[in-house]
């Protein structure tokens, strides 16, 4: 009998892993869990409900003028991010406080066309894309990138059809993810992310899109000029008025 070696995340879940090859005619392999699963903290929630929590609680922190909390509770609550934002109003000077907040022990891929972010963890791995190299661009290193067992994924700035697998990424398994995007308004974030998956040519209608991205996305940070400086201007939660929270 083979025992699986356990592991429990900073989140708090207990992982079971395990690397093995079986011979050709060998025998087979049955893999079983525990009978009962016990619930981590005393009480069931749905996906659902536990993400509307998590945005009613950054609601709170954001309502209290702490922006560098606001961006850690982001970082730790793993959720989904966009950091958006006209031209020179501080994405990535944005994008690399919310790195800041990524644990030293977690896995990054970022991929950009040069590179601006610079992560200091020391398992970060940086994606150099190139859009007129068939085989670089940032859709084919966001594909290969799922195979890199990252943690967090981290898409400079997404403009074309990488915009659904990006979606589709962050929806099997890496929360946490973030990428920048040019708009002037968080409204037109949602609207310009989902003009672009829809290059995929994937049959989904517009309005089905939007509603994909706002099941996606946790959170748009919205980057802007005010009195003449640059800075976070807006946490923005896509979808949040249909779940009863003001976005």
């Amino acid at each position: 009998m083979l025992t699986m070696p356990r592991r429990v995340t900073r989140s708090g879940r207990c992982m079971a892993t395990c690397h093995a090859t079986n011979p050709p005619q060998s025998c087979p392999i049955n893999v079983t869990g525990p009978i009962a699963l016990d619930f981590l903290y005393g009480k069931e929630l749905k996906l659902a409900d536990l993400r509307v929590e998590k945005k009613r609680a950054l609601r709170a922190v954001v309502a209290a003028g702490l922006i560098d909390d606001a961006l850690a509770f982001c970082v730790e609550n793993k959720l989904n991010m966009i950091v958006s934002g006209g031209t020179s109003t501080g994405k990535t000077v944005a994008a690399r406080k919310i790195l800041s907040h990524v644990p030293a022990e977690e896995r990054i891929v970022t991929i950009e066309e040069a590179a601006e972010l610079l992560p200091t963890q020391p398992n970060a791995v940086t994606l150099i894309a190139n859009r007129d190299a068939e085989f670089q661009t940032a859709d084919v290193l966001l594909t290969a990138t799922l195979r890199m067992r990252p943690d967090r994924i981290i898409l400079g700035e997404v403009r074309g059809k990488e915009a659904m697998t990006f979606l589709e990424a962050i929806n099997t398994g890496h929360g946490g993810s973030m990428t920048t995007l040019h708009a002037e308004t968080p409204q037109l974030a949602v609207q310009r992310l989902a003009i672009a998956a829809l290059k995929t040519e994937i049959p989904m209608t517009y309005a089905d899109m939007i509603q994909y991205i706002e099941n996606s996305i946790d959170v748009i940070i919205q980057a802007g000029r005010h009195d003449g400086k640059r800075g976070i201007t807006e946490f923005y939660l896509p979808g949040a008025t249909e779940i009863g929270i003001s976005p």
